[in-house]
């Protein structure tokens, strides 16, 4: 008989190949994986499901399912704890460019601790996390926004609901705004201290320069466009899709530019890069309750 093979559900274990959630604050419940077959469609996925919830009075915000790939590779196991590949090759995780990939690529970025992802053995132990949630416009292949038409016949970008900060772990409470910041804070520290820097200090330094260099580049763009009223941090991954989708570091580039240890780091990411933002060194962008206004 042959063995199972079950997957791994940290970032690093990927291979290549309703009610609006956005810009709000959630609990994780029933969260396990299982079909799901896409509203007025017969196509049917395996996919991770959660139901976000009001962290306060448990009101059910909406069940977002984020796909794992294809029905013919991936089941999931009966009790919704992990998913198994059965399509007899030699796959050995999920792709880095399904949507269930991006969601956790998006929940380590966001702080939570990646020894936690590592050693989890059932997803179902995420239910109780508590992160604040971002719409990131999905992309097709060629990198445009994948867009929908309303009711009403106008265009709108496909929403991915994606973590940008964790509030609290599983089992842990928030009870404030300054409570949960420091939380998150917390959790970042964790993550260090269990050895998560090891994996980027194996990745060549110039290899985030190069990153952290597009970022600065195109967020200058960005903020010369929006004038003096600024953007809020959740609308920077929209206009950089919208200006900056052929950009060869792109899905680095999305993933690294709205962060907050970023954005919050003007004056350190300006000074690295002198030598192309010279002008810019002398005022640099603000970061403050969330908006980012150029300097």
């Amino acid at each position: 008989m042959t063995a199972k093979i079950m997957a791994g559900f940290h970032p690093e274990t990927f291979v290549t190949g309703g009610l609006m959630l956005d810009d709000c604050v959630a609990k994780w419940d029933d969260v396990k994986f299982e079909m799901f077959t896409y509203k007025n469609s017969d196509i049917t996925i395996p996919s991770l499901g959660i139901t976000f919830v009001n962290p306060d009075t448990s009101e059910v915000l909406d069940r977002q399912n984020y796909s794992c790939g294809s029905k013919d590779d991936w089941l999931p196991e009966p009790d919704g704890s992990g998913m198994a590949y059965i399509g007899g090759g030699s796959k050995s995780g999920f792709t880095d460019n399904c949507n269930f990939a991006l969601f956790m690529a998006a929940l380590v970025n966001a702080g939570f601790p990646e020894d936690t992802l590592r050693e989890l053995e059932d997803i179902r132990g995420l239910t109780g996390t508590v992160t604040h949630i971002i719409g990131v416009p999905q992309r097709d292949r060629d990198g445009t926004p994948r867009m929908r038409k309303s009711k009403e016949g106008k265009d709108f970008p496909v929403l991915l609901f994606l973590p940008d900060r964790v509030d609290a772990l599983p089992g842990e409470k928030t009870t404030s705004g300054k409570a949960k910041k420091s939380t998150a804070k917390t959790a970042v520290g964790k993550a260090k201290a269990s050895g998560a820097g090891k994996k980027d200090a194996k990745e060549p330094a110039q290899g985030d320069d190069e990153v952290d260099r597009a970022c600065t580049e195109v967020l200058l763009a960005i903020l010369a466009k929006a004038g003096d009223e600024g953007i809020s941090r959740g609308k920077i991954p929209t206009e950089v899709l919208a200006g900056h989708s052929g950009h060869p570091l792109r899905t680095k580039l999305l993933n690294r530019i709205y962060s907050e240890d970023f954005l919050a780091d003007s004056v350190g990411a300006l000074a690295r890069f002198s030598d192309v933002f010279e002008e810019a060194k002398a005022n640099p962008w603000v970061f403050e309750d969330g908006v980012v206004t150029a300097g």
